[in-house]
């Protein structure tokens, strides 16, 4: 499956995969039924389209009727940017979208040179998910599915400046996948080396940061005592809340948005609220009262005791706890939206 990178010549940005599908008996073969799985799926990467274990081709190899291959085009974005060709296609009924044979390949394109990025991935997250692809041969007509995904870390080069973007922050952003990228204002920064961060300054204020790594992070959910020291323990959000992917970052951005918060308000004026915080963790008495922690002690529940890493919070701990609590009930993402490689849609090979 190859590709040709026309960007720095002036030309329009293109991107094109071809690929086949068998049919045997008058059908599609389907290695694992009709639902999700490797076999049925193809994962877009930087600049290609590529398959799983899929070694396609046409049985029986001779057949006398003609066979034609097509997608349903409503199933993708409609407009002049986006094409859907063959090769060969169906010249004599001049249909270009129309695969001719027992082996055709199939190449999308999108062209459109003011494009963000300078690569070959789709513009949006309607280009991915459940497609249907219909084999016509003879009088006989049998349509399978077939699913599109992306590669999460898949590397983005914007155009202007060069900088690098992950590919799920690109979809999960436009596709209001996780609405906190929009709504809380976070930005992509490949050199972040935490999960998630904020930066506050004087002069313009705060920003929110997330990393390439972010999206493979795991959620945990605090469950602590305030009136037993040393309670501080962890468990599985239900319902996969906690697992890798968009509820995961959403949490992610509800965490970093209350350490923003809590911060200003213990911030001295003119920078900030000047809250009475007694004990000096960054989380003020009136909150401390909110979550039931001690005024006069800044790791209430052993919180920096539990796990070696967690050392760091000896100061503040109160302050992250209070932020863990509420990642409990913050906004979900939307995994319905989320086809990424090894997020919420993505085929188990044992379906």
């Amino acid at each position: 499956m190859g590709f040709r990178n026309a960007i720095g010549t002036g030309a329009a940005t293109n991107f094109n995969c071809s690929h086949s599908l068998p049919i045997t008996a008058w059908d599609i073969a389907k290695p694992l039924g009709d639902t999700v799985c490797w076999a049925n799926s193809l994962l877009w990467e930087k600049e290609e389209l590529t398959s799983y274990n899929h070694h396609f081709k046409i049985l029986p190899e001779s057949l006398d009727a003609e066979i034609y291959w097509s997608f349903d085009l409503g199933e993708f974005p409609a407009g002049p940017e986006m094409k859907i060709t063959w090769d060969p296609w169906d010249v004599k009924n001049n249909r270009p979208h129309v695969g001719v044979g027992t082996n055709p390949k199939l190449k999308v394109t999108y062209e459109n040179p003011q494009s963000k990025y300078a690569d070959f991935m789709p513009p949006d997250n309607r280009w991915f998910g459940k497609k249907k692809i219909t084999v016509q041969v003879g009088d006989a007509t049998v349509t399978r599915p077939v699913w599109f995904f992306f590669l999460a870390p898949a590397n983005r080069t914007i155009r202007q400046g060069g900088e690098m973007e992950c590919a799920w922050f690109h979809y999960w952003k436009e596709g209001r996948v996780v609405p906190a990228f929009t709504d809380m204002g976070f930005e992509f920064d490949a050199t972040l080396t935490v999960a998630a961060k904020y930066v506050w300054s004087p002069l313009w204020g705060t920003k929110y940061y997330v990393g390439r790594w972010s999206h493979s992070q795991i959620a945990m959910k605090p469950v602590f005592d305030v009136n037993v020291p040393g309670s501080y323990t962890e468990e599985n959000y239900p319902n996969g809340e906690g697992k890798v992917g968009a509820h995961t970052l959403a949490k992610l951005c509800e965490h970093e948005w209350w350490h923003d918060r809590l911060d200003n308000e213990v911030r001295l004026p003119p920078f900030g609220l000047g809250r009475w915080d007694r004990d000096g963790d960054g989380l003020s008495n009136a909150r401390e009262a909110e979550l039931g922690t001690k005024i006069n002690r800044k790791d209430t529940c052993g919180l920096a005791n539990f796990d070696p890493t967690y050392s760091k919070y000896a100061d503040y701990a109160d302050q992250e706890l209070f932020c863990r609590w509420k990642e409990i009930t913050a906004p979900k993402g939307n995994p319905s939206k989320d086809w990424s490689s090894g997020g919420a849609q993505f085929p188990n090979p044992e379906n």
